[in-house]
């Protein structure tokens, strides 16, 4: 793959906890403009990884490298102003405050002006502006002025991946976006994913191997902490090692 289209990558990748490796020598590569979905069962790496590539959680060997410059030990708040955003497996929203309240502290965040109560009314105007543009944008605007906890599971985890885009990253990260979803909700996410997909780049961890293989350009599969196989997602379906690993089910 030509570097200038490889947007992450990791080489000799490693983390562990104690006598554990949870993160055996991945070598990773992300490229740009794709959907990439890392699968693999319980216990895989998949969530170490993600915590790994966005400073959560030290490396224990090996390398990480963003549009081509080392970011191995840099903490996670430079890493998120570098350009990479994600998403958790338990929504972080504020429940308490409105969709909106919820999007614009987002977006203020990477204002110079951040919380000032003194901010610029022009400044203001702009924030308000991207803030109805991301709420459109996640099929949300009428629900901008109700209480985030009030909202069905599937609409709080589309706040939370609207606040990861607030940041206005260059690469995306959702770990389980479509997790205890309902069929309709799952569809609605995976809409919004493709729609996010056609401005940045978009990494996923997912369980649900019927999404992967809607959304996915490229899979990579894991397996105690190992890279088993990657592909696209029709060759990933016929790996007879994939198969093995997920004797049993997701």
């Amino acid at each position: 793959m030509n570097a200038n289209h490889i947007i992450l990558e990791t080489k000799g990748l490693c983390k562990n906890f104690g006598a554990l490796r949870a993160v055996d020598l991945v070598d990773l590569q992300i490229a740009r403009g794709r959907v990439h979905s890392i699968i693999g069962p319980n216990g895989a790496g998949k969530t170490t990884l993600f915590n790994l590539l966005t400073g959560f959680l030290p490396v224990t060997h090996g390398k990480i490298l963003f549009n081509g410059a080392e970011i191995t030990h840099v903490p996670p708040h430079r890493i998120s102003k570098m350009g990479i955003a994600r998403s958790f497996q338990i929504t972080s929203i504020f429940p308490d405050l409105t969709v909106y309240e919820n999007i614009r502290i987002a977006i203020q965040s990477r204002t110079r002006s951040n919380y000032s109560f003194l901010m610029n009314f022009k400044n203001l105007q702009g924030v308000e502006a991207k803030v109805g543009q991301l709420l459109e944008e996640l099929g949300l605007s009428k629900k901008a002025d109700k209480i985030a906890k009030n909202l069905s599971y599937g609409e709080r985890r589309a706040i939370d991946i609207g606040i990861a885009l607030a940041t206005e990253p260059n690469l995306l990260l959702l770990d389980e976006p479509t997790s205890g979803m309902s069929e309709e909700e799952s569809s609605r996410v995976i809409g919004l994913i493709k729609d996010i997909s056609a401005k940045l780049t978009v990494v996923l961890i997912e369980h649900n191997i019927d999404v992967v293989l809607s959304i996915s350009d490229i899979v990579t599969v894991m397996h105690q902490g190992q890279i088993i196989a990657e592909g696209r997602p029709e060759a990933i379906q016929e790996n007879q090692e994939v198969q093995e690993a997920y004797l049993g089910g997701y």
